[in-house]
């Protein structure tokens, strides 16, 4: 609005400027007066456009010097380097600024968005474990477990829980590839658990230094999980009385 408004008052500056230095001058033997001139106000209002528009601007400029001659290119440089270069990038600027905003608005409401969904998707997930079954009624309860996951990725073929190394004290969701549970590192996998699944729950209700009783890996392709902490469970188990039994008897 700043910006319209400012342009509108260099405009009729320019006008009556224009109208000053060439009017009633844009008249010239065998030829017809041009359309563009600054006779009246409201043509030289058109006329100061045109030429902050580069429209033609150059046979405008061709006829001011004819009329007043060489020194009337001082009006046209004047006017385009304060109209056409200065007013017409400055609101190109703001804009462009204005558009940033949006567009960062746009973003942190999407972002606030998907964070929404994530966790609701988190929350029904963990409702469809065996583990957290029980208590898919309890959202509170689901949704601050939920909020603690903790995202991470695994290269292909990478170990993640070592047999007979010190217990991880995590349990792991599988939401993209898969891992082979082993046995020996010399034998094929006796089993493989894929997106969907998990592993490592014992280690929820077991001390860290229990020995782990198998190997754990990446398969060929990388992997993503979910890793729920003992210790953000044992957190949540505080807030929420009476729960850490009912999944401790899901887990039996």
């Amino acid at each position: 609005g700043y910006i319209s408004a400012l342009l509108f008052l260099f405009m009729f500056i320019f006008s009556v400027f224009g109208m000053q230095i060439f009017g009633g001058k844009f008249f010239f033997e065998h030829q017809e007066r041009p359309q563009w001139n600054f006779d009246t106000f409201p043509v030289a209002m058109m006329t100061a456009f045109q030429i902050l528009t580069y429209d033609m601007w150059s046979f405008v400029l061709i006829d001011g010097m004819r009329a007043v001659g060489w020194s009337g290119a001082f009006y046209f440089f004047f006017w385009i380097t304060i109209g056409a270069l200065v007013l017409r990038n400055l609101l190109l600027v703001i804009i462009l600024e204005t558009y940033v905003i949006v567009r960062a608005q746009t973003l942190k409401e999407e972002q606030a968005e998907h964070a929404v969904h994530d966790a609701e998707s988190r929350r029904t997930w963990l409702a469809s474990m065996p583990l957290f079954e029980p208590l898919k009624e309890n959202v509170e309860f689901l949704s601050a477990v939920a909020a603690t996951l903790e995202p991470r990725m695994v290269h292909a073929n990478e170990m993640i829980v070592r047999k007979g190394g010190k217990g991880t004290a995590e349990m792991y969701f599988i939401t993209k590839g898969a891992v082979d549970v082993l046995d020996s590192l010399t034998r094929p996998a006796f089993s493989t658990l894929r997106e969907g699944e998990f592993f490592g729950e014992g280690g929820l209700f077991a001390d860290g230094d229990v020995a782990c009783g198998t190997f754990v890996r990446a398969t060929n392709n990388p992997l993503n999980l979910y890793v729920l902490k003992k210790s953000s469970l044992d957190e949540a188990f505080k807030k929420f009385p009476g729960v850490e039994e009912t999944v401790q008897e899901a887990w039996v």
